[in-house]
């Protein structure tokens, strides 16, 4: 996939020569012979155009949204959970299990890590999306207690 994206690029980085004057005959666009009908455009499919790319591929977006909204587009309700973070099933994702079991959250912020009990105040984060594969994304806001 790299190489097509890097042949798509190079291709429409410049033609091969000195640009040419270009001639009409009647019935003819400018540099069209007479037995084309359709016309494409560089990068473009027989049956469609191309997909546009982002320089360099690098996403400018944030992770996590510099506010959280729900569906409705007010924010989710703030709460309070008790419980013990662990290590994810991918690295670098940490999860809060709540106390009873019957929570498993993705804490983003907070300064948590791996065998920390705390009670922590935050937000679902809906709307967020994230390479772990567990919990529902929480943005803690503020961390109650922390007992190592």
């Amino acid at each position: 996939m790299g190489s097509v994206l890097l042949a798509l690029a190079l291709a429409g980085c410049g033609g091969t020569g000195p640009a040419q004057p270009t001639t009409s005959s009647p019935g003819t666009a400018a540099g069209q012979s007479p037995a084309t009908s359709a016309t494409t455009s560089p990068g473009a499919s027989p049956t469609g155009p191309a997909q546009p790319t982002t320089p360099g591929g690098t996403m400018t977006s944030p992770l996590v949204p510099s506010h959280d909204v729900s569906d409705s587009g007010k924010p989710a309700p703030l709460r309070t959970v008790t419980g013990t973070v662990s290590a994810g099933v991918e690295a670098g994702c940490l999860v809060l299990t709540s106390a009873d079991g019957r929570e498993v959250l993705q804490p983003l912020g907070g300064g948590l890590k791996v065998g920390d009990h705390v009670t922590v105040e935050g937000r679902d984060a809906r709307g967020v999306a994230t390479t772990c594969q567990q919990g529902m994304p929480f943005q803690v806001t503020r961390v109650v207690s922390h007992d190592d």
